[in-house]
């Protein structure tokens, strides 16, 4: 098979950062670029509606062309499945070549590959590209305004984190288009949801299975705990949880190792020696 331009076992460092300085003002500009638009979210947030539409396409538009022509350098992730993308094919045996992938995954991957582009670039940006749509997608159907949408997910640094972790972003898309299915009331709606998520979380990616609690939320005395007063309080405590109580949340982390299999163990062992905000994505 061809290579594609980026083949991840040559040493020979082309295509990349030929030295430190280099390297450090591509990091100062793309830190520059991601406050930037960080500041327009944010003004946005605060414009009235006809400037907001104006400026709000053109936003939603950087956003599409950053994430989705991305190099193949921003985001770990990006790099780190091109060995798997490289060497899946038909074959199953193939699959899962560098790190575990869901069984739809492998499949998107074979698919493109066959019948659209044998191109990493195409494949990353074909990913990027289907996440954001099915988001616009359910923003209309829920007649969401698109720009504040987009807005509050590059605030909340999940546009950043969709660039990384690919797979997640690609399951969560299609879960927050499967939550049009429930109603509160009826069970049969909610059993329906319920095989949904467990048909996401088999096929894109397994973290998915946590949005199958989401209908206990629904529920009318859950309703009336989760006000707005109690929402508020519980973000705070998140936020100072994930400042000061960093090493008191590691300290019960050993006792999860062994549960999940080794890809969890990987991850718990990391953040059990380096901590909980060391881990970068996306842009960061």
């Amino acid at each position: 098979m061809k290579k594609d331009i980026y083949d991840l076992d040559s040493t020979s460092g082309e295509n990349r950062p030929n030295n430190c300085f280099q390297a450090r003002i591509s990091k100062v500009i793309i830190h520059m670029i991601y406050i930037s638009m960080f500041i327009f979210a944010c003004v946005l947030l605060c414009l009235k509606n006809n400037s907001q539409r104006m400026y709000g396409y053109v936003f939603v538009f950087l956003l599409f062309i950053l994430g989705g022509f991305r190099d193949i350098s921003i985001g770990a992730d990006t790099s780190w499945y091109y060995y798997n993308w490289y060497f899946t094919d038909f074959d199953p045996k193939t699959w899962n070549h560098y790190t575990p992938f869901e069984p739809g995954f492998n499949i998107l991957i074979v698919f493109i590959k066959r019948y659209f582009s044998n191109s990493y670039y195409f494949f990353y940006s074909f990913v990027f590209f289907v996440t954001y749509l099915l988001f616009i997608l359910y923003a209309k159907l829920n007649r969401l305004n698109v720009i504040l949408f987009f807005s509050l997910i590059y605030i909340s640094s999940n546009w950043a984190q969709s660039i990384n972790i690919m797979r997640q972003y690609l399951g969560l898309s299609f879960a927050i288009l499967a939550l049009l299915v429930l109603d509160g009331k009826s069970k049969t709606r909610i059993l329906i949801y319920e095989l949904l998520i467990f048909a996401i979380s088999f096929s894109v990616h397994s973290s998915i299975m946590i949005l199958s609690v989401f209908p206990l939320f629904m529920q009318k005395k859950v309703l009336d705990f989760l006000t707005t007063r109690t929402l508020f309080i519980i973000l705070i405590l998140s936020v100072l949880i994930s400042v000061w109580g960093n090493n008191i949340v590691i300290s019960f982390l050993p006792y999860f190792e062994g549960l999940f299999g080794n890809r969890s163990d990987t991850y718990l062992g990391y953040y059990i020696e380096n901590g909980l905000g060391e881990r970068q994505v996306g842009y960061l």
